[in-house]
């Protein structure tokens, strides 16, 4: 599981670097390396997952209940602001619902506080792209405040997962 964390960071970072840069192209290369991002926690979650646990498990339905809920609403409001951000919007709502909810989905022999960590630190990261969501494709005005839970959210949130899976003890 470390590796597949390890990787999903150093995307994370590539998507951080991206976004430092304006303009439609660096948010969705930022976009791109995040999904990336995704797709490796993904990964790294499904290696240590309870074959016994299922896809209908509180967490999952609650992941699924989120992309239904949020993935057409940013989907459409970024359409409004470029058309061709919709399906790549979309896209990467599913791979954070999926990140979150195969963080669910951990093995029972890790211990319980490492299996809290990282499903903590998914949810505060789906909470901060939410968030930026929200700012980037609802909201005219930048808010420093929403901009500072952004960040507050997205820090804590890889926090968490890195050092439940450091926790987990798990490769």
């Amino acid at each position: 599981m470390r590796r597949g964390t390890l990787a999903a960071q150093a995307f994370s970072w590539g998507g951080d670097v991206a976004l430092l840069n304006s303009g439609r192209r660096a948010f969705l290369c930022g976009v791109g390396a995040f999904f990336a991002a995704h797709v490796g926690y993904i990964s790294a979650f499904l290696s240590a997952r309870d074959r016994d646990r299922t896809i209908s498990n509180p967490g999952a339905t609650a992941a699924v209940a989120s992309w239904l809920l949020l993935a057409p609403v940013m989907s459409v409001a970024a359409g409004r602001r470029d058309p061709r951000l919709r399906l790549p919007i979309a896209l990467y709502a599913g791979a954070l619902a999926s990140m979150f909810a195969t963080s669910t989905m951990l093995n029972r022999d890790i211990p319980t506080a490492a299996r809290r960590r990282i499903v903590s630190g998914s949810s505060l990261f789906l909470l901060s792209d939410t968030l930026l969501g929200i700012r980037e494709f609802l909201l005219d005005d930048d808010s420093p405040m929403l901009d500072s839970a952004v960040m507050a959210t997205y820090t804590a949130g890889q926090w968490l997962i890195a050092d439940g899976v450091k926790a987990a003890g798990r490769t």
